[in-house]
């Protein structure tokens, strides 16, 4: 009832007041024009985005560049899979998940974003999966996780560049751990684990201190794929929001609050990313086929944009923009 009437007053006073201040404005003229509205331009989207896809054949790392609208294979010379990849810092170099070493898909490489100079980064017999870039050159260089066999379980781990050698960060015995992003801006990190047992979202010291729970509000639903924006005060991720299985996409603040669904389209997306300037977020939508394709929607909602990467009946997933 105190809304309502609340909604009245205000109502009321701007008839009022706004009625009053009308008698009193000033002619235009040349030397006092009326003022005009500047209708605001949608950003045109910018950068790289790098994603994997099985156009080919087999999975390979693509690189699509928004500035030439061209569309790269960067990874045809192996002919097993290729993929999950993620920019480095630098833009200019990809980190991706290979079979190449040791035949099941296990290891992690580096490769120049033209295809050039292909070289192992952790070669561990684990299986890995999911490299994202940390702090370069530093004990917490690039993260994954990885399949425990011992346990059953995923964990996650960081390689650290100053000694050369592998860091568990997180494991347990009970729950897996997964889909790891770091923030250089905030110096922080974003995973997920599913010890209750849906999949819940936490942010974290890059050493695994200060763990927190963002989702704590919607237990009982699966959050995934967490990513953070490129200033390091939003994240993106998947969330099971209807609890029906088809994922939409959702950004909250770094604390867990101010949670927005940007899509509300019934289907299943997934792995969403934002752009550079962080205006943008690419995501996968999953056909009734199981094939993805990539779209953009502007990161506070709107209308979603299926990019044209020349592809039909393919399956295009984890995108990375940069």
């Amino acid at each position: 009832m105190k809304r309502i009437v609340f909604f009245v007053f205000a109502l009321v006073f701007v008839i009022i007041f706004g009625c009053q201040k009308s008698t009193n404005t000033v002619p235009s003229s040349p030397e006092n024009p009326a003022p005009t509205n500047t209708p605001t331009s949608t950003p045109v989207p910018l950068g790289k985005i790098v994603y994997q896809s099985n156009m080919d054949g087999d999975y390979d790392v693509y690189v699509y560049n928004f500035s030439t609208q061209s569309n790269k294979n960067i990874t045809n010379s192996n002919t097993g899979y290729d993929g999950q990849p993620c920019w480095l810092a630098n833009g200019t170099q990809i980190y991706f998940r290979t079979d190449r070493s040791i035949g099941f898909g296990g290891d992690i490489y580096v490769v120049n974003e033209d295809g050039s100079s292909p070289f192992e980064k952790v070669g561990t017999s684990d299986e890995k999966y999911y490299p994202r870039k940390g702090n370069f050159g530093s004990s917490r260089h690039l993260f994954y996780h990885k399949y425990n066999s011992s346990t059953g379980k995923t964990v996650i781990c960081a390689w650290d560049e100053v000694q050369g050698k592998e860091v568990v960060i997180f494991q347990s015995t009970i729950q897996n751990y997964g889909y790891c992003d770091y923030s250089t801006v905030k110096n922080k990190i974003v995973f997920v684990n599913d010890y209750f047992p849906m999949f819940q979202i936490y942010i974290a010291n890059p050493d695994g201190t200060n763990s927190t729970l963002l989702t704590a509000d919607e237990i009982s639903i699966d959050h995934t794929c967490p990513k953070f924006s490129n200033d390091g005060n939003k994240i993106v991720y998947a969330s099971d929001s209807n609890s029906d299985g088809n994922y939409e996409i959702w950004v909250m603040n770094i604390d867990g609050t101010n949670k927005i669904k940007i899509t509300n389209n019934n289907d299943n997306n997934g792995w969403p990313c934002f752009s550079s300037d962080g205006y943008w977020i690419v995501f996968v939508k999953i056909s009734s086929s199981g094939n993805g394709d990539l779209y953009i929607i502007p990161a506070t909602g709107g209308n979603e944009q299926k990019l044209n990467l020349g592809f039909s009946n393919t399956n295009e997933t984890y995108p990375d923009w940069y």
